[in-house]
């Protein structure tokens, strides 16, 4: 348990607290975090996405595996959603987007390298199909879905034009015509999208300390724990019984899913709320609560 708090939870954490030391300083305020998020939205999240869909070994998936956790996902975004609306009465955007939280894990660059650590390069497949599927399947999905009823009035041209001139989205559909036809991405061009992509999570991390330094408590607690529990306890179960008591896979085969299941909420929620308008006061602590509660599940995750 020390070597996942020292190796994989604090050094990701430290940027957390870093822009929440300099936003009670009065040195970043929220109208900071909201650019520092435009530039990751628009910027770094296409390239990360391109370069990590364009880049993926799709012919050596376990296309079983990927199933399983992506119907898992599902469950958890569907419940996410309505728990927010209908229990905590969360307007439509926010709760799509607790939803995103409570499904979409902050694998990528957390619980990625603390599996390296734990079980050698040979994790990195599983984590590489399952991130390329979320990126196009989950987040994607999302996207779409917010830019629909951010539209007061459904012009379709118009709302397809956006949707379809929508960086993220674009990057993802751009990533996987190259993966089918087999394309190589230019060395050159694949050192930028990757030198441009690393700095996606640190910072959104970043501006996510400077939001947690300008709410009063824990915000809306309710919402959030709600939202925690789904992603660190009801995730990490949904992926066992599916992929081991449904699927049949063995436990070993299921390791890798766990952890990334039992993985803290992502900052692409919080990312898309502060672009999109969506408030944050249950996003941001839900974020909070599971990068500090991830210590624990993730540990028991890889333990099985």
């Amino acid at each position: 348990m020390i070597k996942v708090l020292l190796d994989g939870v604090l050094p990701i954490f430290a940027i957390v607290v870093i822009g929440y030391a300099l936003g009670k300083r009065d040195i970043f305020d929220k109208n900071s975090a909201t650019v520092i998020n435009k530039f990751v939205l628009l910027i770094a999240i296409p390239a990360l996405g391109l370069h990590l869909i364009a880049n993926a070994p799709f012919s050596e998936f376990d296309w079983r595996m990927i199933v399983g956790f992506f119907l898992s996902e599902l469950a958890i975004y569907v419940l996410g959603a309505l728990t927010a609306h209908f229990l905590f009465k969360c307007e439509l955007k926010e709760s799509i987007l607790l939803g995103l939280a409570a499904s979409f894990g902050n694998h990528i660059l957390y619980v990625l390298p603390i599996a390296i650590s734990l079980f050698g390069e040979d994790a990195t497949l599983a984590f590489v199909a399952i991130i390329a599927i979320d990126s196009i399947l989950i987040f994607g999905s999302t996207i779409i879905i917010i830019e629909l009823i951010s539209e007061k009035n459904i012009l379709w041209p118009h709302i397809l034009k956006k949707i379809f001139l929508n960086p993220p989205l674009m990057s993802m559909v751009v990533g996987i015509f190259l993966a089918i036809f087999n394309v190589k991405i230019p060395n050159g061009f694949n050192t930028f999208l990757n030198f441009v992509g690393d700095v996606a999570a640190p910072s959104a991390l970043f501006s996510l300390g400077i939001i947690l330094s300008q709410t009063s408590g824990l915000g809306r607690i309710g919402p959030a724990l709600s939202i925690s529990a789904f992603k660190l306890i009801v995730h990490p179960i949904f992926v066992l019984v599916i992929l081991v008591g449904i699927s049949g896979l063995t436990l070993a085969q299921a390791k890798m899913p766990m952890i990334a299941a039992a993985a803290p909420c992502g900052t692409m929620a919080f990312v898309l709320a502060l672009n999109y308008g969506a408030r944050t006061d249950a996003i941001a602590p839900a974020i909070l609560l599971t990068t500090i509660g991830s210590l624990l599940s993730v540990t028991l995750a890889a333990s099985i």
